[in-house]
């Protein structure tokens, strides 16, 4: 990662020189701090003063910065006049170009150690100053840019996704939203993020339920609509339900009825009765939630087993429906019997004499009626769902039916997202989804960025993959957004000095072939050590993932804790806790977004080890001035350890130098000086 010289930096005394290249709408201009003629090119000695070059890493927050440069020129003459009229009022343009700085050292060529543009000129009639900015492709860019001819933008989405047939039980939230663009006839249309095939699946949000229902569509391929590739949906807004109920209810008398919707078939709620000559009833009671639309068809299914293990006398053992009040028999066992029961009960009949609306919650009774004592007998209810199709009522609430089809601006697609730009391969992680915006929106080069692949065999472990699924639907700034994936992401984004893609994040662990720089004391001069400040330690966080893509909150949150930091700093119950609430990270293999103990695991484990690793522990810092001109080509993220036979002070406090990886996260170059800051980030194994 570091800036390689070429051998100069090295001798007992070295002279020291800043180029830059200035291009400009009809060439270059070539500026330096002394006069040099360099590839043919001559450089003009007229830099007056000692241009700063500043970059910053912040870890917590995943960004890295450069800071303007500022170059002061004399009024010289150029090509016959003053090179102020040449700069700006001339017949050449040179705000907004790009400017590259170099370094060269003695006869040695030049090395580049920064990238520019031209922001501004000020002239006060004996100088020019110009501010310089480090250039970056998202400046001024903005996504998603694409539109329909009726100006809804077209969604940007990437990530796996999964939607629902008719046959699913409707219980993901793994969709993303895709925007109405306008309608015909008999349909309505909704923008697509690419071109699907025969495979398009488009679910209907239904927010009283909180449930994505299964929309009927009038072609399983998307269609051309408005210049664009649109799910094409019946207008009638049918949708199909497929639930298990939500949660029981309050006063139901089976035990464990919780696992009568469980999904597992395996067990049951359950009730026993033994026979006391009398009849004996349990209710198993299931919340229902509230349908929106009209209900056009509607069954109820069961499954249950029904034992009667001694009898004597008239037995009879039931289990009868009685959610809409009368009741009616599902099934009944008699004597000595066992019965397996399951089947389905049409129940739109009972819904539509019941104001068209779902009862309040499912009731289902056991009944054992028994002339004899002891009488034994068992109910297990295994399983019970509902399957539902809804429409617009169009001919007995026409104008209401018409304001909910016209009101339905957004439908949510199971359809994976888009492809990356370097392999066309599927997108599901999000450093992945960060470089395809560099290359797709910004025009980033294809080619592997540094440290890119050891990132993703860091973030795509099993059971520990750093997954996610992002949609963006109105413009938002690249940048912004970029930042946002890298906090997300952990990871940060920079140019090198060269201009070329870097990643940088915390390993697992280092390695003596990991370390850039080993420093001694007489590397250095002006070395101050201290720790990351108490004030920015965060023990304890909530983190609150993985979007609802209907109504935008959170559907999952766990609570993540460094106790040992707690306790050896004296942090009390309700102090140093942190809430993040992420908009794009989702649930690794394992169900999770990293540990919830911050005291063990690797970093790249997921988000919170990450960042437990950052924030939950206190960790050190060095600053100092580096005077060993060998070192001269270090840069941000360099990874560097201190001799700990040969260093002042002697220990970092209380702890040896002895294996501590450090990485450089601020660097200051000007004219024959160099000032670095490390942070403390691993240990060398």
């Amino acid at each position: 990662m570091s800036l390689t010289f070429n051998g100069s930096q090295n001798s007992p005394s070295i002279e020291e020189n800043w180029l830059f290249n200035i291009t400009h709408s009809g060439g270059n201009l070539y500026l330096a701090l002394a006069d040099v003629t360099y590839s043919s090119n001559f450089y003009y000695g007229a830099i007056t003063n000692n241009p700063s070059i500043r970059e910053s890493l912040d870890l917590v927050r995943s960004k890295a910065n450069t800071t303007n440069v500022t170059l002061k020129i004399a009024d010289f003459e150029y090509n016959g006049s003053p090179i102020s009229q040449e700069l700006f009022g001339g017949s050449n343009y040179y705000i907004n170009r790009s400017v590259s700085a170099s370094i060269k050292i003695g006869s040695d060529n030049p090395v580049v150690v920064g990238t520019f543009r031209i922001l501004d000129i000020k002239y006060d009639g004996d100088q020019i100053t110009m501010q310089l900015a480090a250039k970056r492709p998202w400046d001024n860019i903005e996504l998603p840019t694409d539109k329909s001819t009726t100006g809804t933008y077209v969604p940007v989405i990437y990530g796996n996704y999964t939607g629902h047939s008719t046959t699913d039980f409707m219980t993901g939230k793994a969709l993303y939203p895709a925007p109405r663009t306008s309608n015909s006839g008999q349909n309505i249309y909704f923008l697509s993020a690419k071109s699907e095939g025969s495979g398009s699946v488009v679910n209907y949000y239904d927010s009283r339920a909180d449930m994505f229902a299964n929309l009927e569509l009038n072609n399983a391929a998307t269609q051309t609509r408005d210049g664009k590739d649109a799910f094409e949906v019946k207008g009638k807004v049918k949708r199909t339900y497929k639930f298990r109920p939500p949660a029981t209810a309050s006063g139901t008398g089976f035990t464990n009825p919780g696992y009568a919707i469980n999904t597992s078939t395996s067990d049951g709620a359950t009730q026993s009765f033994t026979a006391a000559s009398n009849s004996q009833t349990a209710d198993l009671k299931l919340e229902l939630p509230s349908i929106t639309g009209k209900l056009t068809s509607a069954y109820l299914y069961y499954s249950a087993v029904i034992d009667i293990s001694s009898f004597g006398g008239t037995t009879e053992a039931s289990l009868i429906d009685q959610s809409f009040g009368a009741t009616t028999l599902f099934a009944r066992s008699s004597d000595g019997t066992t019965t397996q029961a399951s089947g389905t009960r049409n129940i739109l009949s009972d819904i539509q004499s019941n104001s068209n609306r779902l009862p309040d919650e499912i009731e289902l009774r056991f009944q054992l009626a028994s002339d004899a004592d002891g009488t034994q007998a068992t109910c297990t209810i295994k399983d019970v769902y509902l399957v539902l199709t809804v429409e617009e009522d169009y001919t007995n609430e026409p104008n209401a039916a018409d304001l909910r089809e016209v009101s339905l601006d957004t439908v949510y697609s199971g359809n994976d997202g888009l492809i990356n730009s370097w392999d066309s391969s599927a997108i599901t992680y999000i450093h992945d989804i960060h470089r395809d915006m560099l290359i797709r929106y910004a025009g980033v080069t294809t080619s592997t960025p540094t440290n890119y692949s050891a990132l993703n065999t860091a973030r795509s472990q099993s059971n520990k993959e750093w997954y996610a699924r992002f949609w963006q639907l109105e413009p938002e700034t690249l940048r912004k957004t970029l930042e946002r994936l890298q906090f997300e992401g952990g990871f940060a984004f920079r140019f090198k000095a060269d201009d070329g893609p870097q990643y940088i994040y915390i390993k697992d662990s280092y390695s003596s072939g990991d370390v850039n720089y080993t420093f001694a004391k007489n590397d250095l001069s002006s070395i101050v050590v201290s720790n990351t400040p108490i004030a920015d330690l965060v023990s304890k966080f909530i983190v609150n993932y993985e979007r609802n893509p209907g109504n935008g909150t959170h559907i999952n949150s766990q609570t993540c804790t460094n106790g040992t930091t707690r306790t050896n700093y004296n942090i009390a119950a309700k102090e140093n806790i942190a809430q993040v609430s992420l908009d794009y990270i989702v649930q690794n293999g394992a169900g999770t977004v990293g540990a919830t103990d911050l005291t063990g695991g690797d970093p790249n484990d997921g988000f919170a080890d990450y960042y437990g690793h950052l924030v939950s522990n206190v960790n050190l810092i060095v600053e100092a001035t580096v005077v060993n001109p060998a070192h001269i080509g270090i840069e941000v993220g360099d990874i560097v350890t201190f001799d700990n036979s040969d260093m002042y002070p002697e220990k970092a406090f209380g702890s040896a130098w002895t294996n501590k990886a450090f990485m450089v996260i601020y660097l200051s170059r000007t004219p024959g000086k160099l000032k670095i800051k490390v942070r403390e980030v691993g240990v060398i194994s």
